[in-house]
């Protein structure tokens, strides 16, 4: 059962670690800053980020249908997501799952952060990134069964785009404040369909299936942040 600390593909978290640890030596040494943050606490906000991904930390329990794969399917999931699903498809009530629903760590610290570069004089410019990607992150979002909230990488390009039309001086933060929240508020909206769908032990926000749109969002806006 996928739980509280997931290690399922050692490989993966590597291979993450391989990507943001250049943005973490570059944010530690050199100029990266979100707005008031910079240096090496922004350094140490990436290196959290990174190994948070491991972290679900279950809020609530509901139940969700068990959608009927066959062994290929799950496995092919499995290796997909890097998700551990066997065990729970064969174990327990066969209609359904006692899916927990979590958020992960490095979100958790993604939106704290995101709160703290939020700026009362551009909320209009917030207002606009945040709306703009809730949308379009909602519609580009999928419910797959086994693995929960799915949501393709590349949809971090909408808060880009619209920051770089913006063309603020401080868009690095905006990019990533009200981007990190445009995908959270979306993901948080798709979870009032999740007893309509076929679901997942573990339903995580952040964790499997949309990990890696937050995890590039954060490495462009560093990059964004670093250039400008």
């Amino acid at each position: 059962m996928r739980g509280p600390i997931n290690l399922y593909e050692p490989w993966d978290l590597v291979l993450k670690g391989l990507l943001i640890f250049p943005v973490v030596y570059v944010a530690a040494f050199s100029r990266i800053s979100f707005g008031s943050i910079t240096g090496m606490f922004l350094a140490l906000i990436g290196v959290i980020i990174w190994a948070g991904s491991l972290v679900d930390i279950p809020l609530y329990h509901m139940r969700t249908r068990k959608p009927p794969f066959s062994k290929d399917a799950v496995h092919i999931l499995e290796k997909r997501y890097k998700v551990s699903l066997k065990e729970n498809m064969l174990s327990g009530n066969p209609r359904l799952f006692h899916s927990a629903i979590s958020l992960n760590l490095s979100i958790l610290v993604m939106l704290i952060v995101s709160i703290m570069l939020l700026s009362s004089k551009l909320w209009v410019e917030h207002l606009v990134i945040i709306l703009i990607t809730w949308v379009i992150v909602y519609l580009a979002s999928d419910f797959e069964g086994g693995v929960g909230i799915t949501t393709p990488s590349y949809v971090f390009l909408t808060p880009l785009i619209v920051g770089l039309v913006i063309n603020h001086p401080y868009s690095a933060s905006l990019i990533f404040s009200s981007g990190v929240l445009g995908i959270f508020l979306a993901h948080v909206t798709m979870l009032g369909s999740a007893k309509e769908e076929y679901g997942s032990p573990v339903i995580s926000i952040g964790g499997a299936g949309n990990y890696e749109v937050y995890y590039a969002l954060f490495i462009v806006s560093a990059i964004f942040g670093w250039m400008g």
